[in-house]
C-alpha cells in the first residue's frame, strides 16, 4: 500500500496469482471503498510513494509470473494507471521499498535472495517516473521472501534477512547495518518470518515483528 496525510490506497493481493483489486481507506472516516480495477493484476509487489502519486513495482501477475513493470495511483482522481516509459532492473517478487518526496527504492526480493537496488526518480513536474536506475555503493545482505521496509524523508531501514536491519541514506547512496538492534522473529511453531509489515511516524520507525524496545524476544 501507499498513501499521504488523507489516504491509504492498496492495490493487489499477497498471493501468487496477484489482483488487480484498488481500494481506498479514508482516514478521516476509517471507511475502507472500492475504487476502479487497475490494468495490470499484481501480487507480491512492493510501493513508495509521495504526497500525490504512489507507485507499485514489481511482484507477480497471474500464474506467478515475476514481473518489473511499475503501476502508479494518482490521488486526486483516484485511477491507477500503468507506468510504460521504465521497468525495474530485474524481475522479481516479495521486494521492500521505501522513500521520501522525490524518489522510491525498491530492494532486495526473489528469487535467489536479491540484493538489487533501484531508484525511481519522480518527475516534479507531471509525477512521472522520469529514470531509474541500480543504487550504487550498497551493503545490503541478500533478502529473504517478504523482506520489509519503512522510513522517513532522509532514510529507509530495510529488514533484509530476518535479523538484519540496514539504514539506507538516500543523499549518500550508502547503507550500513543498523547498530545495537536485532529483530527478532522466532516461534515455536513457524521458524520462517514469511511476510512482515512495518510502519512509521514522521521522524523515526522500525520494521518490528516483536518488543519494540528488543528487551527480548517475542514469540508468536
Amino acid at each position: 500500500g501507499s498513501g499521504n496525510s488523507t489516504d491509504g490506497y492498496l492495490l493487489g493481493q499477497q498471493g501468487s496469482d496477484g489482483s488487480n483489486n484498488v481500494d481506498k481507506l479514508q482516514y478521516s472516516t476509517d471507511t475502507l471503498s472500492p475504487l476502479p480495477v487497475a490494468s495490470i493484476v499484481m501480487g507480491k509487489h512492493a510501493a513508495a510513494g509521495n504526497s500525490t502519486h504512489g507507485y507499485f513495482a514489481g511482484g507477480v501477475s497471474g500464474s506467478a509470473v515475476l514481473q518489473s513493470h511499475i503501476q502508479r495511483i494518482i490521488y486526486s482522481t483516484d485511477t491507477t494507471e500503468f507506468v510504460p516509459s521504465v521497468n525495474l532492473s530485474e524481475a522479481r517478487e516479495s521486494l521492500a521499498a521505501a522513500g521520501n518526496a522525490t524518489h522510491g527504492y525498491f530492494v532486495g526480493g526473489d528469487p535467489a535472495n536479491k540484493t538489487t537496488v533501484d531508484r525511481i526518480t519522480y518527475a516534479t513536474d507531471t509525477g512521472s517516473v522520469s529514470s531509474i536506475n541500480m543504487y550504487p555503493n550498497t551493503s545490503l545482505t541478500p533478502g529473504v521472501s517478504g523482506s520489509i521496509a519503512t522510513g522517513n524523508s532522509t532514510y529507509g531501514y530495510f529488514n533484509m534477512s530476518g535479523s538484519r536491519l540496514y539504514k539506507l541514506e538516500y543523499t549518500t547512496s550508502t547503507s550500513t547495518p543498523f547498530p545495537n538492534l536485532m529483530t527478532y522473529y522466532g516461534s515455536d511453531f513457524f521458524p520462517s518470518p514469511g511476510f512482515r509489515s512495518a510502519f512509521s511516524a514522521k521522524e523515526n520507525g522500525f520494521p518490528q515483528t516483536g518488543d519494540i524496545n528488543q528487551l527480548g524476544p517475542v514469540n508468536l
